[in-house]
């Protein structure tokens, strides 16, 4: 049974054909994780994914991982650079906020109760 079971295991891995494909993170955890894109080369026996980065090393992507890579999709670079502009426009408003903040004229109930102990 046991060379059997081998023997089909062997079979299987040597003939199984797996066609390495590109993802990209989703634009949900772009955020978080860049605008990474990476290659899925494999299946490992126990179903996880194996990825290569652009230097070459290999790793599993993790099954908490999976919803966070989507397929690459051309229809989806115009969204992409859309989405670019948007937050580029959220950074110029965050640093716009962060000046007005500065220039408010402040005085906490700290320092009024220092005033009144002193």
């Amino acid at each position: 049974y046991t060379a059997a079971k081998k023997f089909i295991d062997d079979f299987i891995k040597e003939n199984q054909t797996f066609n390495a494909f590109w993802v990209e993170v989703t634009p949900i955890r772009s955020t978080y994780r860049g605008m990474e894109k990476i290659k899925v080369v494999g299946i490992r026996k126990d179903g996880r994914f194996i990825s290569e980065n652009k230097k070459g090393e290999k790793s599993q992507i993790s099954d908490y991982d999976l919803q966070d890579y989507m397929v690459i999709n051309e229809a989806n670079v115009p969204l992409w650079e859309e989405l670019k502009i948007l937050e580029l426009e959220k950074k110029a408003l965050n640093d716009k906020e962060k000046a007005l903040k500065a220039k408010f004229a402040i005085k906490t109930l700290k320092e009024i109760k220092q005033e009144i102990n002193q």
